[in-house]
């Protein structure tokens, strides 16, 4: 259609609604209206609209029912509005808290959903795809407000963050959105844009642009094996008065519980006495992981079974008020003047017996089942139910439950259709999975620790039923995303933190002014940062025995400088060790790097044993850094941790007390026994000193039978010292022990006293004879 067609069409039909709204007395205000020409042309046309005599003014966008629409549909000016309100709309949650004080997060992230999700996702679904910048700038908004809302770093990955907070990408939700909007619409047969979709669906193969949110969600649509029952209005306005007034009779407890044992006999004896006489028809649905529902109905009198089969995206509720249905056809088929409907399902029941107005206006089902009750109410015909726990032996519920089971498989598929209100789970369920897939692609790219531990996107944050404070909830959130104030991180940041512990120090005064004036060395050179902490802890875990404190962060790796304040010195110092001096030792490769039992051909080593939860150790690995710096090139300085990774070398050298410092040199070793811990004393007995000290020949490496022979050893050992433990704590047992050898000893002696007292052998016949 050419623009001088529309321009007609659009005068023709103003006019037709100046003749309209003179006849119903209102009148439209022309100053107050706008004319926007949607084209992708970059040349604008002349347009020439009137409204009864008045020209309407013509811009490049209007805004429309609170969205801004420019004449190119870039999305950009309302892109640019969203972020204009949501700016403000910040400052509310910077209000109620911050990184270490303030709100719960989970109370924070409730705020952040109402002010400022909401404003992201109003009209922005059926925009994209526009203006990538725009879009863009509402990216920003999300992760400001999720590093608000859980006090993460600003060096945070966004989709780290997304995953903790469980916040989706807003491009995923935009198509969430429109996938919610498109199965609401579908089940209106009669609504305009299903026919344009339709359209534009068939035009998709010639595109190469992307395609539109909600032309996408259209073709998820279609993608549906099943048809999709639709109507002309709402069920609820679809239904009569008197259906929606009408209250069926439920009988919500019959005094069974799964416990009991004699579940069939006592319900049966209570379904006589209640209703005598009168028809017995049980429902069951079924669904499994990954097929159809199934609905099973059985009529126990005349034995008759029906069975249904429901697609894939059919719930199990759906399923039970299915069966429901179906059990009020069957009564007005065979026109049965007493019924009781038994289900497991409370759920069914209580939608049933629900007042109409407050129930969902899309549950078909729920409505057709009051309509067919009200049928059977003009017939004069009994309908009851009642509900019955399920998997408790009662033998009909056994046999719907296995028609419901099979039904699956083997059921009628008519009719085989999907409900309105079970596709509105769908969208959910195509967002969470979207969502894992893009995870598992930039989780090993960005955000790779919290990857490590946390492969697929929650359900819930892990915060959001938690009673941490702020405080404690953040430092957490930091540690999962990688992303924190401890060493490692500050290495990538390439800070070099300056300690200084005292106020008023003059030496701290000295060092801090060395340390700013080669700021500019640092960042050029070494493209590192200087960061002071003044009364900070920090000081007593890189050095125990001196305050002030200078650290270089590199490769994660703290080095303490404990050479003079001077400036010539901590450049050179930090200059020559940018990369980490200590080599990290094992068990495995101990031996062959330090040849200590093979001739020593690698040079002297000087080790560090240490303890991951040794308290001590930790404060000497900075200390321990800046003596392998010291000795480079001289003395080769290690480290072997001797609960983990070098546990057998620890034994082999019978290494007891952590931390333990020994000098490997010439086949013997030397242990570090001077009082202080410091840097001059490390290197001071590595050069000199340790000839003070008694060497021992090297250990030989263990061959397998000393190992075997060492391990039943250690089992004897253990097996003596735990009986003795055994004995220790319940005195009880040997006491036991002693009665009973006791008893035993005593029955032995009485039963050699009882053989020595036998009676005398009897006299042969030649003692006879011989007498």
């Amino acid at each position: 259609m050419s623009v001088s067609t529309a321009e007609r069409y659009v005068s023709s039909s103003l006019s037709l609604l100046k003749i309209w709204m003179d006849a119903n007395g209102l009148d439209l205000s022309p100053s107050k209206s706008t004319v926007v020409l949607f084209t992708k042309s970059r040349t604008p046309c002349s347009l020439n609209i009137t409204y009864d005599g008045d020209i309407l003014p013509i811009r490049n966008q209007v805004k429309f029912l609170g969205a801004i629409l420019d004449s190119k549909l870039t999305g950009q000016p309302h892109c640019e509005f969203v972020v204009s309100k949501c700016e403000r709309n910040l400052n509310m949650l910077r209000c109620l808290g911050g990184v270490w004080w303030g709100a719960h997060p989970a109370t924070l992230r409730l705020v952040y959903n109402a002010v400022i999700r909401s404003v992201l996702d109003f009209g922005t679904f059926f925009l994209d795809p526009g203006n990538v910048a725009g879009f863009r700038k509402l990216d920003l908004i999300q992760s400001r407000a999720l590093r608000i809302v859980s006090g993460a770093m600003k060096s945070s990955p966004v989709n780290a963050l997304q995953i903790e907070c469980c916040d989706p990408p807003l491009n995923l939700r935009r198509q969430y959105l429109s996938d919610r909007f498109i199965f609401r619409i579908v089940q209106f047969h009669n609504h305009p844009l299903i026919s344009k979709l339709e359209f534009l669906s068939k035009k998709v193969p010639s595109s190469h642009k992307p395609l539109p949110c909600l032309l996408k969600s259209f073709l998820k649509f279609k993608q549906l094996q099943a048809p999709t029952h639709s109507f002309q209005v709402l069920p609820l306005f679809g239904a009569s008065y008197d259906s929606l007034l009408l209250s069926p009779v439920i009988c919500f407890s019959l005094g069974i519980e799964k416990s009991d044992f004699n579940a069939n006999e006592n319900f049966n004896c209570n379904v006589n006495s209640k209703w005598p006489n009168w028809h017995q028809i049980y429902t069951d649905a079924s669904k499994h992981s990954s097929g159809c529902v199934g609905v099973g109905v059985y009529h126990k009198q005349y034995n008759i079974v029906q069975k249904i089969k429901l697609p894939p995206e059919s719930s199990v509720f759906t399923g039970e008020c299915f069966g429901l249905l179906k059990a009020l056809e069957y009564v007005l088929s065979f026109k049965l003047k007493k019924t009781v409907v038994f289900t497991d399902s409370l759920s069914a029941l209580q939608s049933l017996a629900k007042f109409s107005l407050k129930l969902n206006p899309f549950f078909h089902v729920i409505f057709e089942c009051k309509r067919k009750l009200l049928h059977c109410q003009s017939h004069n015909y009994l309908v009851s139910f009642c509900w019955v726990p399920s998997h408790c032996g009662i033998s009909g519920n056994v046999k719907a439950d296995s028609l419901a089971n099979s039904a699956t498989v083997t059921g009628d598929v008519y009719p085989y259709k999907n409900f309105g209100h079970d596709l509105a789970a769908l969208p959910g369920i195509c967002l969470h999975k979207s969502w894992n897939m893009c995870w598992e692609e930039s989780g090993r790219i960005k955000g790779r620790f919290l990857y490590a531990i946390q492969s697929s996107v929650p359900r819930k944050p892990w915060f959001a039923k938690l009673s941490f404070g702020k405080t404690a909830t953040s430092t957490i959130i930091r540690m999962r995303l990688g992303h924190n104030s401890l060493p490692v991180h500050l290495h990538k940041l390439g800070i070099v933190t300056s300690t200084a512990s005292k106020q008023n120090c003059e030496t701290c005064k000295k060092l801090e002014q060395h340390v700013e004036s080669l700021q500019e060395d640092f960042k050029k050179h070494l493209n590192a940062m200087s960061v002071k902490t003044v009364n900070s802890h920090l000081a007593r875990l890189y050095n125990p025995s001196k305050e002030p404190a200078l650290i270089f962060y590199r490769h994660g790796v703290a080095l303490l400088y404990s050479g003079e304040a001077d400036e010539n010195e901590i450049y050179g110092f930090f200059e020559k060790n940018q990369t980490p001096a200590v080599k990290e030792l094992t068990d495995k490769i101990f031996e062959h790097l330090t040849q200590a039992a093979t001739g020593a051909t690698t040079g002297d080593w000087f080790v560090m044993f240490y303890g991951a939860a040794c308290v001590e150790c930790q404060r000497l690995h900075a200390v321990w850094e800046s003596v392998g710096a010291t000795l480079k090139s001289r003395i080769n300085v290690a480290r072997i941790d001797a609960s983990l990774a070098g546990v057998n070398t620890a034994k082999r050298f019978h290494v007891g007390k952590l931390p333990a410092f020994l000098l490997f040199r010439l086949g013997k070793v030397y242990r570090y026994d001077l009082p202080k811990n410091d840097v001059k004393s490390f290197v001071a007995f590595a050069q000199d000193w340790y000839k003070n000290s008694k060497g021992e020949p090297v250990a030989v490496l263990a061959s397998p039978f000393d190992d075997v022979v060492n391990w039943c050893v250690e089992m004897l050992k253990w097996g003596i010292a735990f009986g003795l433990n055994i004995l220790t704590e319940h005195p009880w047992i040997w006491q036991i022990g002693i009665a009973g050898f006791g008893l035993v000893a005593l029955t032995a002696l009485i039963a050699i006293i009882k053989a020595g007292r036998s009676k005398p052998l009897k006299e042969t016949k030649k003692d006879k004879k011989r007498k």
